[in-house]
């Protein structure tokens, strides 16, 4: 964010703003608030995933699918949680960065489900 003062935010980014008047602050453009929230929707499924090292190795596709799932997931239920869109709130806030959890956690574990039967039926026995 940046602090105007006096004339119009367009006059302040080409620097020909005057130097007296009140200050103003110029917001940041819609999609890069859009972006921020895919972003940290992002992030929330990397943390998580950095969790499925505590567990045995049964994802599908192993961990580089553990990652893949968690994102994946992070991302679907950022998007449709708790109502489907991008938050255009700026900051996002927390809530967008909780609505991630649930998805990643869920992809984690239907991944992991999904692994660990398809070893099992293949006669793969991880120790």
């Amino acid at each position: 964010m940046k602090a105007v003062r006096g004339g119009t935010v367009a006059e302040a980014a080409s620097g020909q703003a005057g130097a007296t008047g009140p200050i103003r602050v110029a917001t940041a453009r819609h999609g890069e608030i859009m972006a921020l929230s895919i972003f940290v929707w992002v992030l929330i499924g990397m943390a998580v995933w950095h969790f499925s090292v505590l567990v045995p190795d049964r994802f599908w596709g192993g961990i580089i699918g553990a990652f893949g799932a968690a994102v994946a997931g992070a991302l679907l239920s950022g998007y449709l949680l708790p109502e489907p869109g991008i938050p255009t709130s700026n900051p996002p806030g927390t809530g967008a960065a909780v609505w991630a959890m649930p998805g990643s956690l869920i992809a984690l574990l239907v991944s992991y489900l999904y692994g660990a039967r398809r070893d099992r039926s293949k006669g793969i026995v991880r120790d």
